[in-house]
């Protein structure tokens, strides 16, 4: 059976954090591990992701969990300007990890 997998934001900035925010009322600050590290994230849906990932002025990490697996860190690359219903969208995953963005 194939797992979902999550997306996780962690603001870099308070404009980012604000913004995030914004966007996902009443979503509480998660404490993860990851490489060893606590990261305090909030979980965002894969949309969400796709437009922050567009704004230039916002910096965040972006996480990602499949099923109940690790979390893992991720780089994500939203390729050309507008958003399209057919446009592929990917995001690459650091340490080989085989964790992709849900197909829409």
């Amino acid at each position: 059976m194939k797992q979902s997998c999550r997306w996780f934001i962690e603001p870099r900035d308070q404009r980012t954090n604000e913004a995030v925010a914004g966007e996902l009322p009443g979503e509480e600050v998660q404490e993860l591990f990851c490489d060893g590290e606590t990261i305090r994230v909030l979980e965002c849906p894969w949309k969400l992701v796709e437009f922050f990932s567009r704004v230039p002025s916002l910096d965040f990490n972006l996480y990602a969990r499949n099923g109940n697996g690790p979390v893992r860190k991720a780089n994500c690359v939203i390729r050309g300007k507008g958003i399209s219903g057919t446009h592929r969208h990917t995001a690459h995953l650091s340490k080989g990890s085989d964790l992709k963005p849900p197909q829409t």
